[in-house]
């Protein structure tokens, strides 16, 4: 299992694992690498390097600006057949 940070998958620096269990089986399907502080790092410095515009005029005589900081981590349960419209 890989995390994709800055437009590449790679696997997680870290030295523990966490087991993907099949629930109907009970069954080990693959042990994913967890992220280390550093892996964390390098997506938050990703996150700050958004492409699009950030500033425009969108009525005359005022400017419009997008100021994208993280604020922190973000943790969601999301069922399998519905995860992009959590993420939402």
């Amino acid at each position: 299992m890989h995390q994709f940070i800055a437009g590449k998958r790679r696997a997680g620096t870290a030295t523990e694992t966490f087991p993907v269990i099949d629930p109907s089986a009970d069954e080990v399907l693959a042990e994913a690498t967890l992220a280390s502080s550093a892996d964390v790092d390098d997506a938050v410095g990703a996150a700050r390097h958004l492409e699009g515009k950030a500033t425009g005029e969108y009525v005359a005589g005022y400017t419009s600006s997008i100021r994208r900081e993280p604020i922190g981590v973000v943790g969601s349960i999301a069922p399998w057949n519905y995860p992009l419209q959590m993420a939402v």
